[in-house]
């Protein structure tokens, strides 16, 4: 202790760094636990015995890291981030653990993940992740009627049970699937609905066909599912939109300095403008300017499909395109609150009129704010035909009815793939 400094200076001096870090870990920890409760409490409607099991996981987690915390490290600093973290960390694989335990295994965490809105949207893989090496594959009983068909082919962790005869019994299996909107015959419907009674668990191929693929199948596309969503989720929303912020704020020195090297690429390469300035369709179909670097001629402003070897990109472009590097201007949209990190991608409005002409729900898209990255961007690439756009809005239909944190951070960890690699550049 020096001389001139006081036992009562020192302890205020800790009281001050310990509120500090209290409130630090605050702004932290608070608005993750209440998105957490939130999303829980929405759970609960959905399925009360699903949202009391978050919940009593999330609990545990919580007590765990109190039980936990004067174990840990000495160190204010050290204990107070390994028991946060450690209580995120717990409850994740707690929730996990729903997956690979139970009579049903992998399809309790597949029905969970469902149910859980994106929030677990991947937890099905867990199961995957974590199974021995000499597990036998799990067995399935399948009516080969409508998109159950398309299962058979998918998936090597499963033994199908091809079922051709509703009289006939069934084998040993640990659950059947059906297409529920196909109009099955009555034969096949009695013969559900006797598996049902005898403790048969009953999964709906769509639902099955969407947690393999990514996509939601327009052809069984349920309105009552995706027109809420602009109502619903509103902790999310929230915690989406400050999470933008943030992100954005804290990489905006790289990003200055990525934007100024670009620039001057593009005008040595290319000459003025620098910026590419376009009014694309955003959310809820309210029209803004998109910001991006130019990668074509001036006198391609035209709307129509990019191609391969497309001759209207500028050599700069090819580059800026296949790393998408040219996208870097549009954080300056997600700043103005116009567009989003991750989302479906705008579009331009000329595009989008004939895209709702042609293809069923593709204003469903326009739900929530557009983004930079989206799931139907790092799984399908640029579109480059009517065909690509529907294919891309099944991708796009998928996000959006699973949307939640950890799936956007999925993204943005394929994002990162995308970038690395040039996947699906133009």
């Amino acid at each position: 202790m020096r001389e001139n400094e006081s036992p009562v200076v020192i302890e205020f001096s800790i009281f001050r760094k310990r509120v500090f870090l209290l409130i630090f870990e605050g702004l932290i920890s608070i608005p993750l636990l209440l998105y957490i409760a939130g999303s829980s409490l929405s759970l609960w409607e959905m399925s009360e015995s699903i949202g009391l099991h978050l919940m009593g996981f999330w609990i545990l987690g919580f007590l765990l890291m109190v039980f936990l915390w004067p174990f840990l490290s000495q160190s204010f600093w050290i204990s107070s981030l390994k028991a946060f973290l450690f209580a995120i960390l717990g409850a994740f694989l707690m929730t996990g653990l729903l997956g690979v335990t139970g009579d049903e295994r992998f399809f309790i965490s597949s029905h969970i993940a469902w149910k859980l809105r994106g929030m677990y949207a991947f937890l099905f893989l867990i199961p995957f992740l974590f199974k021995p090496p000499n597990a036998q594959q799990r067995k399935l009983a399948v009516v080969p009627l409508g998109i159950a068909e398309k299962l058979l082919s998918w998936n090597s962790h499963i033994e199908w049970e091809v079922l051709n005869d509703p009289t006939g019994s069934l084998p040993k299996v640990e659950a059947l699937v059906v297409d529920f909107h196909y109009p099955l015959p009555q034969e096949w419907l009695s013969f559900v609905a006797q598996q049902s009674l005898k403790g048969t668990p009953i999964y709906h191929a769509v639902s099955m066909y969407e947690q393999f693929t990514g996509r939601v199948p327009l052809d069984y596309v349920k309105e009552e599912v995706f027109l809420p969503i602009a109502t619903r989720n509103r902790p999310y929303r929230v915690v989406k939109r400050v999470a933008d912020i943030i992100i954005t704020l804290a990489i905006a020195p790289v990003l200055l300095i990525l934007l100024i090297c670009t620039g001057l690429v593009v005008l040595i390469d290319a000459g003025r403008p620098i910026l590419f300035i376009q009014e694309r369709v955003g959310e809820r179909e309210r029209l803004f300017k998109m910001v991006k670097f130019r990668t074509m001629r001036n006198d391609s402003s035209r709307p129509s499909f990019t191609q391969n070897n497309d001759t209207r990109i500028t050599r700069t472009g090819k580059f800026l395109r296949k790393f998408r590097l040219d996208e870097i201007p549009q954080f300056w949209n997600v700043l103005k609150g116009e567009m989003s990190i991750v989302g479906p991608r705008p579009e331009q409005k000329p595009f989008v009129e004939e895209f709702k002409r042609e293809i069923p729900f593709y204003s469903y898209r326009h739900l929530v704010p557009p983004g930079i990255s989206g799931w139907a961007q790092v799984q399908h690439g640029y579109a480059a035909s009517v065909e690509d756009t529907r294919t891309k809005l099944e991708y796009d239909l998928f996000y959006i009815k699973n949307q939640g944190m950890f799936l956007d951070l999925y993204v943005l960890f394929l994002t990162i793939r995308t970038i690395l690699t040039g996947f699906g550049a133009r």
